[in-house]
């Protein structure tokens, strides 16, 4: 889950701004507090109203030093998944990890174009002349594969729990493993095609759910519940890591 912490500006706030952690800065209209955010991929980020001037958004991040370092630690610990083509090639990663196992990738030129599982193995066929060749192909295999997945689980899951979305999307997300729009459009990270079914089924329902509650209250936990018994565990293992997923 992306870290946050809010703050007012005022003009008794004191902190030492010679060491300003790095960030990056957006400005935006229509809001009234600085935001600080820290994504799953240790990417820190300020979001400010026009009005407070850069000197003051630095003190606000300086005053914030202890609790950028200590969440970046904790995110630094987060598993995430992200491949090299080369490393691939070399041998340098073991396994693409697909539903919780790791399969071994096979490049295999003289196959036609695709991927299929052979035992441990994943073997991907057609052009391979280039890295990038096959980082395009790879990435776009995943996603087909989380598309069919999630779709299939959200299905399932939508009868069970009579609850229908109007769109879904599978698409890379850095913070996020799902959301739910007020339009009952529900997104989804590609990286969730790499954990265990139970971990995507829980995130399926956890958004399903939001259909019913947009948020976080105790009606929306008690449905959760009601459909995943072993929430509290799930939640906890989910924490484990982040939902990027990267072939280059």
């Amino acid at each position: 889950m992306t870290a946050h912490a809010n703050q007012w500006l005022n003009d008794d706030m004191t902190a030492q701004i010679d060491n300003v952690p790095s960030y990056s800065l957006i400005k935006k209209h229509g809001i009234k507090r600085v935001r600080l955010i820290i994504s799953e991929t240790c990417d820190v980020q300020v979001i400010a109203p026009f009005s407070v001037v850069k000197a003051d958004i630095d003190i606000f991040v300086s005053s914030k030093k202890s609790w950028i370092d200590k969440t970046l630690a904790k995110q630094r610990q987060k598993v995430i998944f992200t491949y090299s083509v080369d490393h691939f090639r070399e041998g340098l990663i073991e396994g693409l990890w697909y539903l919780g196992r790791s399969y071994q990738l096979v490049f295999n030129a003289d196959l036609p174009k695709g991927g299929f599982f052979k035992e441990n193995m994943l073997v991907i066929g057609g052009d391979l002349s280039t890295n990038e060749k096959i980082a395009q192909y790879l990435n776009l295999w995943i996603k087909e594969r989380a598309e069919d997945v999630i779709v299939d689980r959200v299905s399932y899951w939508s009868h069970k729990m009579q609850l229908f979305p109007k769109k879904i999307t599978c698409r890379n997300m850095k913070s996020r493993w799902g959301s739910c729009s007020s339009q009952k459009k529900l997104s989804f990270a590609i990286g969730l095609i790499s954990l265990d079914l139970s971990l995507i089924d829980y995130v399926v329902i956890h958004e399903l759910a939001h259909l019913r509650h947009m948020n976080h209250g105790a009606l929306f936990w008690e449905l959760v519940s009601s459909f995943c018994p072993d929430m509290k565990s799930l939640r906890k293992d989910l924490k484990q890591y982040a939902p990027v997923l990267i072939i280059q």
